[in-house]
Order: structure tokens, then C-alpha cells, then sequence
């Protein structure tokens, strides 16, 4: 395995577990229980990323080969579709939360832009598939603080 994919699982890992500990931070400050549950979920799926990444990376260090198999889709990913935004009831300090879903939807643009860079630029198909997948993950979490910013901005 090149050093550069080496160095390019260790920053992913990195980033899956820094957005975790973000979105924790948030979670815990946040009254809200909509708003603490959401944020608890999102940092489970990024640690969930994270575990997927350091299995790849052992995978490819000791037997230098890539792992096989799909990710599973996770919670985010499987209520996105079914969420219609006249359903959701916002409590009215969760006003409070803007900044929060600022830096969120941040955080997830950075690492889509990072993992479709990776995706575009290696040749190995293995790795391309897997940074495809991880960018179609974090487009669900961006699209959930999406609406969240939406609904808050019409309150």
C-alpha cells in the first residue's frame, strides 16, 4: 500500500472522530432532546465511520488488500426520506442550536469535499468505492442539518 493512502486513512480516521467529538460537545449542551438526540446519533455514525476506516487501514497495512463489503446505512441515512418537514416539531429554544448546525454542516462539507478529492484521485477501485460510500453518508447527515437549519429559520 503507498504511504499516501496510509496518510490518507490516518487523516480520515482523524476527522470522523474530531466531528464526533463535536457533535458530543453539542449534544451536551443542548436542552433540547430533539437536538441532544440528533447530535448523539450523528457522532455514533461518525465513530461508526471512523471503525470502518481503521479496519480498512489494518486491512491494507497487514494484508494489503482492502476489505470487502458495504457499509451499512445508518440511522440518518434511513430516515431522511421519510422525513416530512410539516411533521417536525421544533421547541422554540432550539433557536439557540443555529450555530451549532452551522458548524455541523461545515464539518460534513469539509469531509465530503475531502473524501470526493480522495475518490477522484486514486486509481485503486477498492478505495475509490469506499470514499464513494463515505461521501454519500456524510450527504445524509449534511441534508438532516440542512432541514434542521431550514425549520429554525422559520420559526
Amino acid at each position: 500500500m503507498s504511504k499516501k493512502t496510509v496518510e490518507i486513512l490516518k487523516m480520515a480516521i482523524q476527522m470522523e472522530k474530531a466531528g464526533s467529538r463535536t457533535y458530543l460537545k453539542f449534544a451536551k449542551e443542548i436542552k433540547d432532546e430533539i437536538g441532544k438526540n440528533l447530535f448523539i446519533t450523528l457522532a455514533g455514525n461518525e465513530l461508526d465511520h471512523a471503525d470502518i476506516l481503521e479496519e480498512q487501514l489494518e486491512s491494507r497495512v497487514k494484508n494489503r488488500t482492502w476489505k470487502n463489503g458495504k457499509m451499512e446505512e445508518s440511522l440518518i441515512r434511513k430516515i431522511i426520506p421519510k422525513i416530512n418537514k410539516n411533521e417536525i416539531i421544533i421547541q422554540e429554544e432550539e433557536i439557540e442550536h443555529t450555530d451549532a448546525l452551522k458548524i455541523a454542516l461545515q464539518q460534513e462539507k469539509d469531509s465530503i469535499d475531502f473524501y470526493t478529492r480522495h475518490m477522484e484521485e486514486t486509481d485503486d477501485p477498492a478505495a475509490k468505492d469506499l470514499f464513494r460510500q463515505l461521501v454519500e453518508m456524510e450527504k445524509s447527515h449534511y441534508k438532516i442539518q440542512q432541514a434542521g437549519l431550514w425549520i429554525i429559520s422559520r420559526l
